[in-house]
Order: structure tokens, then C-alpha cells, then sequence
């Protein structure tokens, strides 16, 4: 990083001092070596609030990265409890399991949101409107509907349907975030 902004410096200096003079000469004066300190000094700065913003933002994504994660993790949880979504009326177990998951999905939405608004992102650049709908229109598929069941083939579709693009709208926002 140092190094960096001292070459970086040294460059701007020899430019600075080659294009300040008319003629060369072969004797540096107390002016030049501090013209020549004072622009390795900025580049050091430079090179040091570029790594450190760029540091911050690698930290912001790597937040947001595992708050997708964790969300693919509840919906891995939300599909096991959706298996019991068939021809028969779910049991109050299954019910609370398959209620839980959803709502622990919808949590772990919000928080990737909120993880959005903290890091001064705005939801509309990576399509986070688009999670939200599918987030929707999951939950009314799960717990809407015929819940607590018994499921017709149609409904056990259109949940299929919902979570895959649950899965596939989550990793492309995980992409989202990785190229921001």
C-alpha cells in the first residue's frame, strides 16, 4: 500500500519537476526535494483512503454476502418442510414447521434489506424489489391457498415453482453484490 503511493509519488515528482523547469539540470535545490517529498506524501494519502474505502466495501459485501447465505439456508429449511405439502391434510406439526420456515425465510429477507440500507445501498440497484415479490408469492403458495392442505398437483407446482425462483433470484443478488 505504501509502496504503492511512494511510486505513485516519485512518478507525479519526476513529471512535476521535468515539466516545471525548462532545461534540465543536474543540481536539485531545497525546493525541489520538498516539491518532491510534498507529492509523495499526497500519493502515500491517496494510496491510504483508496485501500481503506475499498476495504470498507469489501467488508459491506462480505455482510451482505453471508446475510444471502443465511437466507438460502432458511429456504433450503422451507422446502424440507414443504415436502409435506401433498394429497393430505397437514398435521399441526407440519403446519407450525412449515409456518415457522417461512416466516424464519421472510426474516432473513428483511434482514438482508435492512443489511442494504446500512451499508447505503440502494435495494432498487440490485433488485431486491424482485426477492420481495417472490417472497410473496412463495408464502401465498405455501400458507394461502388450500392451507393446511390437502394440496392438489397445481399447488404442489406452483410451490416448486415459487421456491426455485426463490433459490435463483437469491444467488443472482448474491452476484449482484459480489459486482457492485
Amino acid at each position: 500500500m505504501i509502496i504503492g503511493g511512494g511510486v505513485l509519488g516519485f512518478v507525479a515528482a519526476v513529471f512535476v519537476l521535468a515539466g516545471s523547469t525548462v532545461r534540465l539540470s543536474s543540481t536539485l535545490d531545497l525546493g525541489s526535494i520538498l516539491d518532491a517529498f510534498a507529492i509523495i506524501l499526497v500519493g502515500v494519502l491517496i494510496d491510504y483512503v483508496y485501500y481503506s474505502l475499498a476495504s470498507f466495501r469489501k467488508s459491506d459485501s462480505e455482510l451482505l454476502l453471508s446475510l444471502v447465505e443465511e437466507a438460502k439456508r432458511t429456504l433450503s429449511i422451507l422446502k424440507a418442510a414443504s415436502q409435506a405439502c401433498g394429497s393430505k391434510k397437514l398435521t399441526k406439526q407440519e403446519e407450525s414447521q412449515l409456518v415457522i420456515a417461512a416466516r424464519e425465510l421472510s426474516n432473513a429477507i428483511h434482514s438482508i434489506q435492512r443489511g442494504l440500507e446500512e451499508c447505503a445501498i440502494r435495494p432498487g440497484k440490485l433488485k431486491f424489489d424482485e426477492v420481495k415479490e417472490i417472497r410473496e408469492i412463495l408464502n401465498d403458495s405455501l400458507t394461502g391457498g388450500p392451507f393446511p392442505g390437502p394440496y392438489t398437483a397445481a399447488d404442489r407446482r406452483n410451490i416448486q415453482i415459487a421456491l426455485r425462483d426463490m433459490g435463483d433470484r437469491l444467488t443472482r443478488l448474491g452476484f449482484a453484490i459480489c459486482h457492485r
